[in-house]
């Protein structure tokens, strides 16, 4: 592997809003939030050092990655960041989401070396809950040179309230329907009542299972439509079509003295992993 310095590697997360600290100090961030990770690394790094973000309960040791990255992964070099794979990189085709952030040369502690940030969003992060941390690797080979804190990404739970009412659930959703969609903002609804301008299989099975997350509600991706129908033409759906599908799912009559109120039913949860 040669010779590095490993004084001079670091990542830490930067520049991403912490949503809530545990009692032990673990900051959590919300599921499918834009993260922005920071590195250094000595001049003479690897020219396709990359990035990988893993739950830490994957990986028994903090020196060596031995589970694949599914993709979650971006090199440190622009050049690289998100291009084609390249012959001898064992799969790290780094496609997909994501920003790389032109690397530049810094002086810390008088010394040179090289700084940079990368940016996980999209299909680049897990859409699951869970503890992770991301693993900086060496020349995209799995030896580890430094590893983030651990951190958590987690979406509020509303599974104890009494009632479920489809202008609530809007409410609560719209936050997380945007980071689905990338929080693009020429796609994503911007408030609760705009319509979504596009929807595909991904970004609707991303909504579902955080409905399911939420609200402990299941159902299939295929029941939020892309497009609602009216008399008069096709509307593309929205936030609220959404919730009054998991509305729809939440809730069964009550006692028939007291039928305009509906009573959330739980159903089976299932964790994503």
């Amino acid at each position: 592997m040669g010779v590095y310095d490993m004084s001079q590697y670091s990542i830490k997360i930067v520049d991403s809003a912490v949503s809530a600290t545990s009692e032990d100090g673990v900051p959590t961030y919300a599921l499918g939030q834009k993260l922005t990770v920071e590195w250094t690394a000595p001049l003479n790094h690897g020219s396709k050092d990359w990035i990988g973000i893993y739950k830490t309960s994957s990986n028994n040791s903090t020196n060596v990655t031995t589970v694949a990255s599914k993709n979650r992964y971006l090199y440190v070099g622009k050049d690289l960041g998100l291009g084609e794979a390249l012959e001898g990189v064992e799969n790290h085709a780094g496609m997909g989401d994501g920003e790389v952030i032109e690397e530049e040369v810094v002086w810390i502690d008088n010394k040179e070396i090289c700084k940079g940030r990368v940016v996980f969003l999209g299909d680049k992060l897990p859409w699951f809950q869970g503890t992770f941390e991301f693993r900086y690797h060496h020349h995209g080979r799995y030896n580890v040179m430094a590893h983030t804190a651990p951190f958590k990404l987690a979406l509020p739970n509303h599974q104890e309230e009494a009632e479920h009412a489809v202008s609530s659930i809007s409410r609560a959703l719209l936050p997380y329907v945007q980071r689905c969609f990338n929080s693009d903002e020429e796609t994503m609804p911007c408030t609760v009542d705009e319509r979504f301008i596009m929807i595909n299989e991904q970004i609707a099975e991303r909504i579902v299972k955080g409905i399911q997350l939420m609200y402990g509600i299941e159902f299939a991706w295929e029941e939020i439509q892309v497009r609602h129908k009216t008399p008069d033409a096709d509307v593309p759906a929205g936030t609220p079509d959404v919730a009054a599908v998991a509305a729809d799912h939440a809730h069964v009559p009550a006692a028939a003295a007291d039928a305009e109120h509906w009573q959330p039913q739980r159903q089976r949860r299932q964790e994503y992993t």
